[in-house]
């Protein structure tokens, strides 16, 4: 598996196979100390007791490697008591890590395959990724909010709208779909936000303001979050209960990306928070 599709399946293995573990299953436990420290790597602010947290489950991780597989522990092991050192000089790793730099490793393979020429191929590559680069130079300038006029809608609550971002109907128009940073937002997606306790949003319909500011709102309804669940690291919801059936928040006022709700084997419908885009 390439790092992005690691990085999925470890994210849903908990959802997967959750429910088929024992409780009190020492190996498994090790797999969700494992799982939290992943999360809070991914993390895109860090405080002193987000790298004092991540500090102990890296020791608990050691440790617990040692004690269940009877083995030393390898260089990595050692790499990752290094981590908070680094956060907390350098900021979140997300800022630095090598996934770009692997997705275009990954491009220039694809062009090495697909020529017919294999007379200094290097240079071959050379002027294909600076013709690719030419023409991103050439192109105008990237726009933030990508909308397209088909997924245009007439909205239903015109009145909440108007209380909530205080302009005229004129200078806004609603989505089912926008694209946002290079994200996707869209009809029936949910969104996480943290206010006393983790709240949990599903889009409804998203409001872009046409004017200087170029502002996205999403208006969702609050979908009732139940309890979580240790064993699968993840909150069980009732996504057929409604919290509040119409509300507005800013799109970045949310915890992170959109996410799936997952139906496990058990028949229960679980999210698993993710901050990281």
């Amino acid at each position: 598996m390439s790092a992005r599709e690691m990085m999925t399946f470890i994210h849903f293995f908990s959802l997967i196979i959750g429910d088929l573990i024992p409780d009190e299953c020492e190996v498994w436990n090790f797999f969700l100390t494992l799982l939290k420290m992943v999360d809070v790597l991914q993390s895109s602010k860090f405080n002193q007791s987000k790298i004092l947290y991540l500090k102990q489950l890296i020791s608990q991780h050691n440790r617990m490697y040692v004690a269940l597989f009877n083995d030393n522990l390898k260089p990595k092991h050692h790499f990752l008591i290094h981590y908070p050192t680094v956060i907390q000089y350098s900021g979140p790793p997300k800022n630095y890590w090598c996934f770009r730099f692997e997705g275009k490793h990954k491009e220039l393979k694809m062009y090495a395959r697909s020529t017919c020429s294999r007379k200094n191929i290097t240079l071959t590559l050379a002027k294909k990724f600076q013709f690719k680069f030419a023409n991103f130079l050439l192109q105008p300038n990237i726009e933030n909010i990508v909308v397209d006029s088909k997924y245009s809608i007439c909205t239903l609550h015109f009145e909440n709208i108007s209380k909530i971002i205080h302009q005229p109907l004129t200078t806004y128009m609603c989505y089912s779909q926008v694209n946002y940073l290079g994200t996707l937002y869209k009809r029936g997606y949910y969104l996480t936000k943290f206010l006393d306790e983790m709240c949990l949003y599903e889009i409804v319909e998203i409001i872009v303001v046409n004017n200087s500011t170029n502002k996205i709102f999403i208006l969702s309804k609050q979908i009732q979050v139940l309890d979580f669940h240790v064993q699968f690291e993840a909150f069980e919801v009732d996504k057929n209960t409604i919290v509040n059936n119409c509300i507005i928040h800013g799109i970045d006022e949310f915890s992170g990306p959109p996410i799936n709700i997952t139906k496990v084997a058990s028949g229960k419908y679980m999210i698993r928070l993710k901050e990281f885009f």
